[in-house]
């Protein structure tokens, strides 16, 4: 289970991510996660806000790009540097809108680092590297025996996935190297191709879409739907079908049959293969009863089954949103971890 030190730093990382996406954010989650709102907090310069929340001071952040401009192809970031634990740490910001995630999610492959991976991701990747790498370069450099940390949240994860594969298949930084990954949409293939798989973690909170979300997922799902949509117009009223649409009547055995019986594509679209998140482990936080969440980890081999399909649930989206992980860490039973 990794030890409370590595639970420590999960949550650690966790409010970095949420500080890329910038005051609003940061506000948020402290009130979803902690129950707690610091008036004195609101109209702090970003710097301060961020510093705040991932408890460092102003003069840790050496390089800080964090303002929303609606630009989509530029995932803003931050580095600091944390003394007390010898790390240096990029974070990278995902999108804000459940319009952005179903846009960008859903893109084509490309060919990256030996394998294939998320066409725009791939390249936010690179951007990010292009703009951020001579800083963290420096500050290893002078801080010899501190680890390199890249971490984000949702398609911030996903680039931050990838970049951690382009550090290690170029070799672009001597420092260890890790990555704490929140709601990573599949990414990458083959994950043999993943120079240090075991370097990357990634954590899903409850019924959050985001980490199954891909073309090739998408298809299926809307193959689903088609199906069932056929099997229903054959064998029911209008008004049933409406009744059942509406959740005034359960589905019958008939349609969970068919349901169940319904086999995913074999084939894949050209450019838009079965994608994995490129992690050795995925751990999922689920809230067992209200206010109260407990954990399960599975390794790449075990998470495959889960990418051919979009999990449908009330609360996919909501529990995408880093507030919501936030939450999910703050109120995580680790008693039985040893340290």
């Amino acid at each position: 289970n990794g030890g409370k030190l590595f639970w420590r730093e999960a949550k650690r990382y966790m409010s970095y991510a949420t500080a890329a996406y910038g005051q609003a954010m940061i506000h948020a989650a402290d009130v979803e996660a902690r129950g707690n709102f610091e008036f004195e907090h609101i109209g702090k310069e970003p710097i301060e806000a961020v510093a705040d929340h991932i408890d460092l001071k102003p003069e840790d952040i050496h390089l800080l790009d964090v303002d929303y401009d609606g630009d989509a192809k530029h995932l803003r970031h931050f580095v600091v540097i944390d003394h007390e634990n010898k790390k240096v740490v990029l974070t990278i910001r995902g999108t804000f809108s459940p319009q952005e995630i179903v846009v960008d999610v859903c893109a084509f492959s490309t060919e990256f680092c030996g394998g294939e991976a998320h066409s725009e991701m791939a390249s936010m990747s690179e951007r990010v590297w292009e703009n951020a790498g001579p800083t963290i370069v420096k500050l290893l450099d002078e801080h010899p025996g501190y680890e390199f940390i890249v971490t984000g949240h949702s398609l911030g994860a996903g680039t931050a996935c990838l970049l951690t594969i382009l550090v290690q298949s170029k070799k672009l930084v001597s420092a260890p190297t890790r990555c704490f990954a929140y709601a990573s949409p599949p990414v990458f293939k083959p994950l043999d191709a993943v120079p240090d798989i075991n370097a990357i973690t990634n954590f899903v909170h409850n019924n959050d879409m985001v980490p199954f979300l891909s073309v090739y997922s998408v298809r299926n799902l809307l193959s689903q739907l088609r199906s069932i949509q056929s099997f229903a117009h054959s064998r029911m009223s209008y008004q049933s079908r409406f009744r059942m649409f509406m959740g005034w009547k359960k589905l019958t055995p008939a349609i969970m049959k068919h349901h169940d019986e319904w086999e995913p594509y074999e084939e894949t679209l050209k450019g838009a293969p079965e994608l994995q998140t490129p992690a050795a482990r995925t751990i999922w936080l689920q809230e067992k009863r209200e206010g109260f969440y407990d954990w399960e980890c599975y390794t790449a081999e075990e998470m495959l089954e889960h990418y051919s399909n979009v999990r449908v649930h009330p609360k996919m989206l909501t529990d995408h949103f880093a507030p919501s992980y936030e939450f999910g860490f703050e109120h995580l039973w680790l008693e039985d971890v040893e340290d």
